[in-house]
């Protein structure tokens, strides 16, 4: 309000809907880049591999999600750089370990079923 007159300065009004709306939209998105942090991707990410892109993969293993973030997480302090970019990645493997350990351990009969039915590449 203008201190003299009374009156509502039209400027400060849509200054202040500027404002609201660009703290609106950084919330939104910080909002999404937090739950994409915690949705256990690696475990998602590792199965999807497994079974769409097996050339990419490791062999299916039990808590494939889980021994994903525990390799990066060793990489970023071991000096191994995964392409240079480990430290990067490490930060959001400990914060999806948890959840990956969760969902792994959700998904453990099935894996179970798949490892013990999956022949030895030995075999012929």
């Amino acid at each position: 309000m203008h201190a003299k007159s009374g009156l509502r300065n039209p400027l400060n009004a849509e200054w202040g809907a500027c404002v609201d709306s660009a703290v609106a939209v950084g919330r939104s998105l910080g909002m999404l880049i937090v739950g994409a942090a915690f949705t256990a991707c690696a475990s998602i990410e590792q199965r999807g591999l497994a079974a769409f892109d097996p050339p990419r993969a490791e062999p299916w293993t039990v808590y494939p999600g889980t021994l994903h973030d525990a390799r990066t997480v060793r990489a970023a302090f071991a000096g191994d750089h995964l392409g240079g970019n480990a430290w990067l990645k490490a930060p959001v493997a400990l914060l999806d370990l948890p959840l990956s350990i969760t969902a792994d351990t959700i998904c453990l009969p099935y894996d179970a079923a798949v490892v013990a039915n999956t022949p030895s590449p030995t075999a012929h």
